[in-house]
C-alpha cells in the first residue's frame, strides 16, 4: 500500500487512496488465480470468491449445473492452463503460455469483485443524542415511537364522522405503544381548536432510488446467499444525504435482482422534531419544558418489608424522603412497598423543605444491635443445638438480630435451616459432612416466601418472651479524646441526628449527581411546586436532559482537571479528587471561600466563573424524575392514606398497614401492575392541569374537549 503513497505524492495519482478503508482481500483472491494449481481448485470449488471473504467459488460441476456454462468452460481452460505450467518445468516456455490461459478466468472474476453500491462513503458523525435515536430505532417501533415525532391532525368540526373514524384509526395503530406520550390522544391546542396527536417511530418506511443510497460498508461485492434479516434496511439522512446504517446485503439483493428503488427505513436527523434532537442543543434547553405534558403530582415513600417492620417498631418513619412524583410515572426503586401521602405533604415550610430535585439527603443511620445474653441462649438453644455442630461457623448474634428486626437480608442459616425442618422442607442433613456442605445445603433448597418472614415475625415473639432483647445504637459523632460516640436508636434520637443535615448528605462530595443535589433550589410555596410539576419528566425524557448537562459539564471538568494536573503535578486519584471538589465549588460559587482555592488562582478566570454559572443553571432548569419532601420530623405510619405492596407481602406488613389505619392497599404481580395501580388513588393526585403539547396519558380520567364524542 506504500507505492499508493509514493504515486500520490509523485502526483501519479489525482487523489489521495483512502487508505483506512481499502480492502486488499478482492485483488488478492483475484491474482490467485494466475498461481500454479489454481485451474484445479478452482474447477474442484475450493478458490476463494473475491466478492466475498469466507465464501468459495462455484465448482465447475456446479456451474454446468446451473447453465454457467462460460464459467464452466474458462474453468476448464484453467485446468489446461495448470497442466501446460506443470510442462514448464520441462519445458519453461509453456509456463507463461499456461499463465495466460488462467488470465480469461481471473479477469471475468475480477470484473466481478467492485463495489455493487454506486457510492460508498463515511457513515455521518453523530451526537449523542442523535446516536441513541438512531441505535433505538432497530427496535420494533412500538417499542421506540415515544422517541419520534410529535403528529398533530386538526379535528374538523364539520365532518366529524371522518375525525372520529382517523381517531379510531390512530387509536388502534399506536394503542401497542409502550410509552403513553405516543399513544394517540385528543388535545386542545394554545388556539383553543381540538387535534388529534399521537407520536410515529423514529424511522418511517420510505421509498428511496438506490442510486440515492450511500453504503457505508466498502468491499460489498454481491448480497450473497445466506439467510438475511427481514425487514427494510434502516437508513439515515443527514445533510440532504441517505446513508445506509444497516442492511447492505439486502440492498445488494436488491441491486443484483435489477430494482431501481428500494423500501427503507428511514430516520430523518434534516426534518427536526425527533425527541431530544429536534433542535440544537441550546435551543433544545430553552424550551425543553414546554413539549412535557403537565401531569398530576403524587406524594409517595417507598421502602422495603424488613425497615417498614423496624419503622413500626421505632414509632414511625424518622425524617423520611418523599418521592412528589408522577403517577404515570412513578418511583419504582428503593423498597418494594409504597406508602401514599396526601397532597399536604408536599406543601413546603421550614420544617418540610421541598427540593426540586433528588436533593440526595441524609439517609436513616446505620443501627449497631448487640443482643442480650438471653437472646444468644434463645437462639441458640432454638436454633444452634438441634444442628450440633453443623452451625460451627455461624453466629447466634447476628441471627438474634434478624429475629429482632424480621429483616433476614444477609440469609442467616440456622433461621432458615430451622424454618425448613419445621415445614418438612430441609432434606437429610445425614448426608451433610460439615458446616459448608450443610451450608450449601440449606442455600440450595430454601425459597423466599412471605411464609418464611410471617415465621420470623412468630419467632421475635417467643424470643422476647424468653427475656431476649437487642439494643440498638447509632453512631453521633466522636468525644473530644476521639472516641465514638454513641446514642440508642430511638425514634427521638435517630431524628435529632438526621434533622441536622439538608441537600447533598449522602456521602457525595464532587461529581455531577452531587453536585446537582447541592444546587437544586428549594421551593417555597406549594403553589410554586404545582407550577413546577413540567419539570417532573419520564425516565427516558430525563436521560436525554442528562446527556444535554453531560455535554457542557464533562468538557469543563476535564478542563479543571487537566490545569489542575499541570498547576500541581498531582496525577491519578489525587487530582481526579482536587478536580472535583474545585469544579464543585466553582459550580457551586463558593469561588474563593477556603484557602485552597488561592493555590488555582491561575487556572480559574471570569470565563471559567461564567462556564461554572452557566452549568449551575442547566442544573437547576433541567427535569427531574422526582422532587423530594424531606420533613425534618418523625412522620408517622398513619399519616399516610393509601399502599401499594407485593403480592406475596407478608402477614406483619399487612398488619402494620392495617394497625396504622391505611385501608386502601393495592397488591401487585409484577412492576407493570405496580406501576398501574398508582392510578388507583386520584383522590392524593394534585394540580391536574390542562393537556400540554404532547396531551396527558391519563385521558381516561379527564373529560373530553366539548364537542369531541371519541
Amino acid at each position: 500500500m506504500d507505492q499508493f503513497r509514493d504515486e500520490y505524492e509523485r502526483g501519479l495519482l489525482a487523489k489521495p487512496m483512502d487508505m483506512a478503508s481499502f480492502d486488499p482481500y478482492a485483488p488478492l483472491a483475484a491474482g490467485l488465480m494466475l498461481a500454479p494449481g489454481s485451474g484445479i481448485t478452482d474447477a474442484a470449488g475450493g478458490m476463494a470468491d473475491p466478492s466475498q471473504a469466507g465464501r468459495m467459488l462455484p465448482s465447475m460441476m456446479a456451474n454446468i449445473g446451473s447453465g454457467r456454462y462460460m464459467d464452466a468452460g474458462l474453468q476448464g481452460l484453467g485446468l489446461l492452463g495448470d497442466a501446460f505450467m506443470a510442462a514448464g518445468t520441462v519445458v519453461p516456455p509453456l509456463i507463461p503460455v499456461g499463465a495466460a490461459m488462467k488470465l480469461p478466468r481471473a479477469g471475468r472474476v475480477a470484473s466481478n469483485a467492485a463495489d455493487i453500491f454506486p457510492e460508498v462513503k463515511d457513515f455521518p458523525s453523530l451526537t449523542k443524542s442523535e446516536e441513541r435515536v438512531v441505535a433505538a430505532s432497530s427496535a420494533p417501533p412500538e417499542q421506540v415511537a415515544g422517541l419520534g415525532r410529535v403528529v398533530t391532525e386538526p379535528i374538523d368540526p364539520q365532518n366529524m364522522e371522518a375525525s372520529r373514524t382517523r381517531f379510531n384509526e390512530l387509536q388502534k395503530i399506536t394503542s401497542g405503544y409502550e410509552q403513553e406520550r405516543a399513544k394517540a390522544r385528543i388535545v386542545k391546542l394554545d388556539d383553543g381548536t381540538d387535534a388529534i396527536q399521537y407520536m410515529e417511530p423514529p424511522a418511517t418506511v420510505q421509498s428511496v432510488p438506490i442510486s440515492q443510497l450511500k453504503a457505508t460498508q466498502p468491499g460489498l461485492l454481491s448480497g450473497g446467499d445466506a439467510p438475511l434479516t427481514e425487514g427494510p434496511p434502516l437508513v439515515v439522512k443527514k445533510g440532504g444525504e441517505f446513508f445506509v446504517r444497516d442492511g447492505h446485503h439486502r440492498l445488494a439483493r436488491m441491486i443484483e435482482a435489477g430494482a431501481d428503488v428500494a423500501d427503507v427505513r428511514v430516520v430523518d436527523l434534516d426534518a427536526g422534531g425527533l425527541l431530544g434532537v429536534d433542535a440544537p442543543r441550546a435551543a433544545r434547553v430553552a424550551t425543553k419544558m414546554a413539549d412535557v405534558p403537565e401531569y398530576p403530582l403524587m406524594v409517595q415513600h417507598n421502602i422495603h418489608e424488613g425497615p417498614l417492620m423496624q419503622s413500626d417498631a421505632l414509632g414511625g418513619l424518622p425524617v423520611p424522603s418523599l418521592a412528589v412524583s408522577n403517577p404515570d410515572n412513578p418511583l419504582m426503586t428503593f423498597g418494594d412497598v409504597s406508602l401514599l401521602g396526601p397532597p399536604s405533604m408536599a406543601t413546603p415550610s421550614a420544617k418540610n423543605p421541598v427540593y426540586s430535585a433528588d436533593a440526595y439527603t441524609v439517609r436513616r443511620p446505620k443501627v449497631d444491635s448487640t443482643p442480650n445474653a438471653n437472646a444468644e441462649k434463645f437462639v441458640n438453644d432454638e436454633y444452634f443445638k438441634p444442628f450440633g455442630n453443623l452451625l460451627d461457623g455461624d453466629d447466634a448474634a447476628s441471627s438474634a438480630n434478624a429475629i429482632f428486626t424480621g429483616d433476614d437480608a444477609y440469609g442467616s442459616i440456622p433461621l432458615r435451616a430451622k424454618y425448613m425442618q419445621e415445614k418438612g422442607l430441609l432434606p437429610d442433613i445425614d448426608e451433610a459432612e460439615d458446616y459448608y456442605s450443610f451450608r450449601q445445603k440449606v442455600r440450595d433448597n430454601f425459597v423466599e416466601t412471605e411464609d418464611y418472614y410471617d415465621w420470623l415475625g412468630d419467632q421475635r415473639a417467643k424470643m422476647i418472651d424468653a427475656g431476649g432483647e437487642v439494643n440498638q445504637n447509632i453512631f453521633v459523632g466522636y468525644t473530644p479524646s476521639g472516641r465514638p460516640k454513641t446514642k440508642p436508636a430511638t425514634l427521638e434520637n435517630m431524628v435529632k441526628q438526621m434533622a441536622k443535615e439538608g441537600a447533598g448528605a449522602e456521602g457525595f462530595s464532587g461529581g455531577i449527581a452531587g453536585t446537582r443535589a447541592k444546587v437544586a433550589p428549594k421551593f417555597k410555596t406549594a403553589a410554586d411546586v404545582r407550577a413546577a410539576r413540567r419539570r417532573v419528566v419520564s425516565p427516558s425524557r430525563f436521560e436525554v436532559d442528562k446527556e444535554d448537562l453531560q455535554e457542557i459539564y464533562d468538557p469543563f471538568n476535564a478542563k479543571i482537571r487537566n490545569a489542575v494536573i499541570e498547576s500541581s503535578g498531582l496525577r491519578s486519584y489525587e487530582a481526579n479528587r482536587a478536580a472535583e471538589e474545585l469544579v464543585e465549588d466553582l459550580i457551586l460559587g463558593d469561588w474563593g471561600k477556603y484557602e485552597y482555592h488561592n493555590q488555582y488562582k491561575g487556572i480559574v478566570d471570569e470565563s471559567v466563573l461564567a462556564e461554572a454559572k452557566k452549568i449551575k443553571n442547566e442544573m437547576q432548569n433541567m427535569g427531574t424524575e422526582y422532587f423530594e419532601a424531606k420533613p425534618k420530623r418523625a412522620v408517622s405510619l398513619s399519616e399516610f392514606e393509601g399502599a401499594i405492596v407485593p403480592d406475596n407481602a407478608t402477614k406483619e406488613t399487612l398488619r402494620i398497614l392495617d394497625d396504622a389505619g391505611i385501608k386502601k392497599v393495592y397488591k401487585y404481580k409484577n412492576e407493570n401492575e405496580r406501576k398501574s395501580l398508582y392510578k388507583k388513588f386520584p383522590e392524593l393526585m394534585f394540580s391536574v392541569g390542562g393537556l400540554g403539547l404532547l396531551g396527558a396519558s391519563q385521558i381516561d380520567r379527564e373529560p373530553q374537549p366539548k364537542g369531541i364524542m371519541f
